[in-house]
């Protein structure tokens, strides 16, 4: 265990309500360029999950990430949200002193299109960039079958991205806005551009010849910022 360098837990296992067991991982989290990946799940949301069950319901007290901030300044932490789509729950997981580097969020299927559902995602893009924008270096989105959701205003509130990934409906303004957003220089940290576009059967062609149409506009400017680009559409 000396060469452990990743370290990937359920956050519900470190989750005491008092921060001794986060505490307790110290010796290991101190290595250089350590990385801890937590795992938030639907099933064990602080202070929604019934604790007795013996997994979930407990939360990490700001106080323990503010000891690990201080004592690892090397952690790189990344939290994947699964399928967890409620706003106020997925910030249930989240404190001011929490580390973060790293953010995914995965939806699961929804049959039914929620009216809260975009103005969810835009509340949590708005809460990371605020807490976490400093620190903040990757941002990974999947969507099913959700709403449409502007993914210009991601790089705006977090200038200093590294990492773009996301996967859902988009709209091609957008998209157009976005990329000459990145084309203008304007997130000058940006390293790689990843998106895949759900489409309905019905405007399949459509969105074949815009996703080309975008590819040949914008390859070449990418390419001079040294951006790994990719833009396709999603098969499932």
């Amino acid at each position: 265990m000396r060469n452990l360098r990743v370290l990937a837990l359920e956050y519900s296992f470190i989750a005491d309500s008092s921060g001794a067991a986060l505490i307790s991982l110290l010796t290991v989290l101190r290595r250089p360029h350590f990385r801890l990946q937590l795992i938030c799940r639907e099933d064990q949301i602080p202070g929604r999950a019934d604790a007795s069950l013996g997994v979930g319901g407990h939360h990490i007290p700001d106080t323990a990430w503010r000891r690990v901030n201080i004592a690892c300044p090397d952690l790189y932490l990344l939290m994947a949200f699964f399928r967890i789509r409620d706003y106020d729950n997925i910030r249930r997981f989240l404190t001011p002193s929490i580390p973060l580097r790293e953010t995914h969020l995965q939806f699961g299927i929804d049959l039914y299109k929620q009216q809260r559902q975009d103005s969810d995602l835009s509340c949590f893009i708005r809460h990371i960039a605020w807490r976490y924008g400093d620190t903040l270096v990757t941002v990974s989105i999947h969507q099913w079958r959700g709403a449409i959701f502007q993914l210009q205003g991601i790089v705006e509130l977090i200038p200093g991205l590294v990492r773009l990934l996301y996967i859902g409906l988009v709209d091609e303004d957008d998209l157009r806005s976005l990329f000459n957003l990145i084309a203008c220089g304007v997130v000058r940290r940006l390293k790689q551009v990843n998106i895949q576009v759900q489409d309905e059967e019905s405007k399949r062609e459509f969105w074949s010849h815009t996703v080309r149409k975008l590819n040949e506009e914008f390859k070449e400017i990418m390419s001079l910022f040294d951006i790994e680009f990719c833009l396709k559409i999603y098969k499932s």
